[in-house]
């Protein structure tokens, strides 16, 4: 419920926005071993000629164009999730600021102001630093690991049926011991 939370003060739109960036970082990441491996399979093609110019500018300037979108969609979702946590930060930091301000007079009695300072401080710095950064981290390997799976799957569409047993295995035994 705690993420949950931040994933509302950091906004569900902000959070579409960063996960189709990096989406479309995974996918551009995909094109461009996919056009890799097309461009190293040319050699198969131009095996006893030589390779023409125009062929290898199409191939460098694309893989070079997927390179990009890459480096693009990377900095998009990082400066975008640096905004939503921003804010995120502010809201979460404003609620904490009105519960204090609306306890009750014995609570300052006997709290120390040293403990409510450090509080303060302990908690905006987990907002401010930690969930940001295991956000993004659990996200890009996520998308790390399917992205992965996907390229496996394409390379061996035998994989495939083997996959979907071991992710059922897999969800099941976290289950279990989640519970």
């Amino acid at each position: 419920s705690i993420y949950l939370e931040y994933l509302r003060a950091v906004g569900f739109f902000s959070i579409f926005f960063i996960i189709l960036a990096f989406v479309m970082n995974s996918v551009a990441f995909i094109g461009s071993n996919l056009w890799l491996s097309a461009w190293t399979s040319d050699s198969k093609i131009f095996n006893s000629t030589d390779y023409p110019k125009s062929q290898r500018d199409m191939r460098l300037g694309v893989y070079g164009a997927l390179g990009l979108a890459q480096g693009i969609f990377v900095f998009i979702a990082h400066f975008w999730s640096a905004f939503g946590f921003v804010h995120a930060s502010n809201i979460l930091h404003k609620q904490l600021l009105n519960n204090i301000l609306r306890a009750p007079m014995r609570f300052f009695d006997t709290t120390p102001t040293g403990r409510i300072v450090n509080r303060f401080a302990g908690d905006i710095s987990t907002v401010d630093d930690t969930l940001p950064q295991s956000m993004r981290s659990w996200v890009t390997c996520f998308l790390g690991i399917i992205s992965t799976l996907v390229m496996i799957c394409m390379a061996t569409p035998v994989f495939t049926i083997i996959v979907i047993p071991l992710g059922i295995i897999y969800v099941s035994v976290q289950i279990f011991y989640v519970s």
